[in-house]
């Protein structure tokens, strides 16, 4: 049977800049007409991994792992050989932790898989969009702050092995990524239960949080930030800093973020390119984001607001920033 080893590299590489810039476009007929004359069996073998967005699930109760398209699993897909489809996976998105009856004994279980994702990801050359939705149907006021230390020292060990030269990164919660430091007071009994080894490495967490954005930030021409539900994030907590390193940031999309009384806009490099913000559900002061506007003013094409706070704002003020917002818009 022939693999992909067996054609041109010339034809494989024109087939797959056709494929992959119409990666979503299922009816691209010429395309896989084409495809399907050069050689069928690498037609069936390819367009399963040039066509999808690999999706690994992390829940416990979730056992199936999906890819956009035909279903896929990672763990699949980097064991097959070499030639096949690990060169031309650019997307993957880790989901899970979205149900709440979740508990802590099923920790391990979601260590162990993060430590699977962070072998799968190294081997994708071709890596350039990751999406952490780690964001619950419902985390209510119930879900225990042991429950949140563990699965914080799960996320953050494994965290520290994730590939950084992406153009797109999602993280949603952030809170995840870089835990609030108010549950410091159970990591004890949290790590113990959870049965990992850092117990006395809790306040190492929120550094090496920022070391990975900061790792990461540099590279990216994308960037998307949603905070929890369950908790205001507060100023001290630097989550937001690496924005100064953005110098190549092109789309800035916060979600949920509650900056009021801290830096959050103003954080990011005068120079960088940026071409689209999006502000979701945010409490940002308004003197900020005007800022912002006229910083980027010569670059900006898209300005999106929604359900956004300006809290101690002017009538003026906010009425400014909902002119600009319409007029960038259309």
């Amino acid at each position: 049977m022939a693999t992909l080893s067996s054609l041109p590299q010339e034809l494989i590489d024109q087939i797959v800049r056709h494929l992959l810039t119409n990666r979503y476009d299922k009816h691209n007929i010429p395309t896989l007409q084409r495809l399907r004359e050069v050689n069928r069996a690498f037609y069936w073998a390819a367009t399963r991994a040039l066509f999808c967005v690999v999706e690994y699930s992390l829940d416990p109760k979730d056992r199936k792992r999906r890819a956009h398209g035909q279903a896929q699993l990672a763990s699949e897909l980097i064991s097959l050989p070499h030639e096949s489809h690990d060169r031309f996976i650019r997307v993957v998105s880790v989901t899970g932790l979205r149900h709440i009856e979740i508990n802590l004994d099923d920790v391990p279980e979601v260590k162990q898989r993060l430590e699977e994702i962070s072998v799968a990801l190294s081997e994708l050359p071709a890596l350039r969009h990751l999406y952490l939705d780690f964001e619950p149907k419902y985390w209510g006021p119930y879900r225990p702050r042991e429950w949140r230390a563990a699965l914080w020292c799960a996320i953050q060990e494994t965290l520290l092995t994730y590939p950084v030269r992406l153009e797109m990164l999602s993280l949603a919660p952030l809170e995840l990524i870089v835990p609030d430091p108010a549950v410091s007071e159970s990591k004890s009994e949290a790590a113990t239960q959870a049965g990992n080894e850092l117990e006395s490495s809790f306040q190492l967490l929120i550094p090496n949080g920022a070391c990975y954005l900061t790792r990461a930030i540099p590279h990216l021409k994308a960037l998307s930030l949603t905070a929890g539900s369950w908790h205001t994030i507060p100023p001290q907590s630097r989550i937001l800093e690496p924005l100064a390193l953005g110098t190549n940031l092109q789309l800035l999309r916060l979600a949920r973020i509650n900056c009021e009384d801290g830096r959050c806009l103003s954080l990011l490099p005068t120079s960088a390119p940026l071409r689209e913000l999006h502000l979701q559900t945010c409490k940002l002061s308004a003197d900020e984001v005007q800022a912002a506007l006229r910083t980027f003013a010569a670059t900006l094409k898209t300005f999106g607001l929604r359900s956004t706070w300006f809290p101690g704002a002017s009538w003026k003020q906010i009425r400014l920033i909902e002119c600009r917002a319409l007029r960038l818009n259309g």
